[in-house]
């Protein structure tokens, strides 16, 4: 549980929402206005939520967590990517459109997978004796994964500018969930076999 909520914002959740204007800004989109996109981003998250919500017992809580990784990963590189060929001179205005749909598909499919399953996670694995307990430390780690990831983000802005960041909140990413896909257990199986045993 310390992985999956703390892993949620090394996976730049925080860093992008609280910097979204900047990012885009920063970026030097033509496309669409900063504000607008702010407006989009949480929309999409809304969308993807309701998605996710109604079709997490379908495809399970691995093969969700397995896919928004994955894609909020690359999702990152692809930011990373376009402000590195910016700082170092290179002629991006023909494509500024990528910053805007990298962050509009890393809304969407973060909160699809990364953004839930550890919220239905946290809630189903604790026992009702423990559940207070179970949710207050996950909930500790979910903050204290946010305090690290703000913290960290923002002292390297201002000695390397933005992309060392966005790199390193790339490699914490794909490390934090790697952990997750090779340790997680299909919980669909562990269900069906505990649903079995209550019967008899």
């Amino acid at each position: 549980m310390t992985v999956l909520n703390a892993g949620q914002h090394l996976c730049a959740y925080s860093v992008i929402l609280m910097n979204l204007h900047l990012i885009l800004e920063a970026a030097g989109s033509i496309y669409m206005d900063s504000s607008i996109a702010a407006i989009l981003f949480a929309a999409l998250m809304l969308l993807a939520a309701a998605f996710a919500s109604s079709q997490i017992d379908k495809y399970g809580r691995k093969a969700l967590l397995i896919f928004s990784s994955v894609l909020t990963g690359v999702c990152l590189v692809a930011i990373a990517i376009y402000f590195h060929l910016k700082i170092i001179g290179v002629d991006v205005l023909a494509v500024s459109w990528i910053p805007i749909a990298s962050v509009m598909v890393y809304a969407a499919v973060f909160k699809i997978g990364v953004g839930l399953v550890p919220i239905v996670i946290t809630a189903e694995i604790f026992p009702t004796n423990l559940k207070t307990i179970g949710m207050t430390m996950s909930d500790a780690m979910f903050i204290i994964g946010g305090i690290v990831a703000i913290h960290c983000t923002s002292g390297w802005s201002s000695l390397l500018g933005c992309m060392p960041p966005s790199i390193s909140l790339d490699r914490l990413h794909f490390h934090s969930y790697f952990h997750d896909i090779v340790c997680a257990r299909d919980e669909r199986k562990v269900f069906r076999r505990d649903t079995v045993y209550v019967k008899r």
